[in-house]
């Protein structure tokens, strides 16, 4: 259980600032109930949350510190979704990454994310992290959820 809550924190994280980098310029998904697997380094997990245009923006701002300093942050429309490509700095970590979302945000989309940490004290070496996610849009969600 400790492993896969760390796959949903890492995942959580790393998605959230992907998705801070497109946030600006791509539609957000619809609201509903959507399921959602996510693959981190090869281990996978399936979530459902209800999300409104409320919720997305409450976890894209949460992911994305006023202090982050983007030096690239290029999001490109494609034929079938976007691209992001973005180096951002925090302090003297230094995160870079492509993310490419394809797919349609009512009804079914996939999300793929490489990205690398760097900077950081105690991990010379850096963080590599690759993030696939596949989400699908089940139902509008029950009242009150």
């Amino acid at each position: 259980m400790k492993v896969r809550r760390q796959i949903i924190w890492a995942a959580a994280i790393l998605a959230a600032q992907s998705a801070a980098a497109l946030a600006d310029d791509i539609p957000q998904r619809k609201a509903g109930l959507w399921e959602t697997t996510i693959e981190v380094n090869g281990k996978s997990v399936t979530t459902r949350q209800c999300v409104s245009d409320a919720t997305d923006a409450l976890i894209i701002s949460a992911q994305a510190p006023a202090d982050a300093s983007c030096s690239k942050r290029l999001v490109t429309k494609t034929s079938d979704g976007y691209l992001s490509e973005y180096n951002c700095k925090i302090g003297s970590v230094v995160l870079e990454g492509r993310t490419v979302v394809t797919g349609d945000l009512n009804s079914e989309f996939k999300l793929e994310s490489n990205s690398v940490r760097s900077g950081m004290p105690n991990r010379p070496d850096g963080i590599s992290r690759t993030i696939l996610a596949v989400a699908r849009w089940l139902s509008p969600c029950e009242p009150g959820k």
